[in-house]
């Protein structure tokens, strides 16, 4: 049995008298010590996926239907003290904006020592140890006198590997890690991605990495699960995907990409138009307009068939054997 199976997942924000989906049908599952990767443009969904997993949408936002099951547990209807028991404990979360998901006030070793005594039942001095230890292990220099900092003290490469600290703390099955790396330098960025590989395969975490860069994707994921207009167009083993994509959309994003082995003419390929927002959706194939393959039959909304081998899948009239006949 998976650790996490998302199926049909459907979310949608309230804007006055109107709902608008933001995530349209999403499903997948994840495997026990799998890395699946979540690409795509910024406002694809990506995110607001992440947030319904847990339960942690703002106000305006509801799960409309579909279902969430992490370890045979169903978390959308799931009691708040049940929550309380999955998140930090078993699901943690890194957020990608450090300065925000840290609290001001406290210092850095009582935001790490919170969660280890809430979790694990530890006493204060013991969690205070204890949140020195993971400080050194994520590669913060000085960890006693970081634990006395408050995190307006600290870089943002150094709040980030703080806030990857608190979310290992309690040893959590599943790590989702929401954009870890933006507004950093480059360097950095390797660093942390590095730290959250060496993590990830020392403590056998199964992790949800949602990005915007498909070089961070092939770098980290076994699997990848490409998103558009709240949906997933393709998915599958991430060398397959990226090698032989099945998805006009995941084609524009692999040419966007710089090679260092490339000649540069000009200016990088980028794709026509921009994604639709949420209330501007209409029928049929969110991507059609913005596609060079457009058919007449993109006018109805594609499925997910497969493209592949591995289960590869992709949804596209254009694409899989089982449309041969749709020009």
């Amino acid at each position: 049995m998976a650790l996490l199976t998302v199926c049909e997942l459907r979310t949608a924000f309230s804007t006055g008298s109107k709902l608008l989906p933001v995530v349209r049908g999403v499903s997948f599952d994840l495997e026990r010590g799998e890395t699946l990767g979540l690409v795509g443009e910024s406002g694809c969904g990506k995110s607001v996926t992440a947030l319904s997993i847990v339960r942690l949408l703002p106000p305006s936002g509801k799960i409309m239907s579909g279902s969430v099951i992490y370890d045979g547990v169903e978390l959308t209807s799931a009691s708040k003290r049940a929550l309380r028991q999955v998140r930090g404990r078993h699901v943690a979360m890194v957020f990608q904006d450090s300065m925000t998901s840290l609290n001001p006030l406290l210092t850095v070793g009582r935001q790490i020592a919170e969660g280890i005594e809430f979790h694990r039942g530890s006493t204060r001095k013991a969690a205070l140890a204890r949140a020195g230890d993971l400080l050194e292990e994520v590669g913060v220099p000085e960890p006693g006198r970081r634990l006395r900092q408050y995190p307006h003290q600290l870089s943002g490469g150094l709040r980030q590997r703080v806030a990857i600290a608190a979310a290992i703390g309690s040893d959590p099955e599943l790590l989702i890690a929401d954009e870890p790396t933006t507004a950093l330098d480059v360097t950095t960025q390797a660093q942390l991605l590095d730290l959250l590989k060496r993590e990830q395969a020392e403590r056998e975490m199964a992790t949800i990495l949602i990005t915007h860069d498909l070089g961070v994707i092939a770098r980290m994921s076994d699997r990848v699960c490409v998103m558009y207009a709240g949906r997933i167009v393709e998915q599958g083993n991430v060398d397959e995907v990226l090698k032989d994509s099945g998805h006009p959309y995941t084609e524009g994003l692999l040419r966007s990409v710089p090679r260092l082995d490339a000649a540069v003419v000009g200016r990088l390929p980028s794709l026509p138009g921009a994604p639709p927002t949420p209330g501007a959706l209409g029928q049929g194939c969110a991507f059609a307009p913005r596609c060079s393959e457009r058919i007449g039959r993109c006018d109805a909304d594609p499925a997910l068939e497969p493209v592949g081998d591995d289960g590869h899948t992709a949804a596209c009239w254009m694409r899989g054997a089982s449309r041969a006949g749709a020009r």
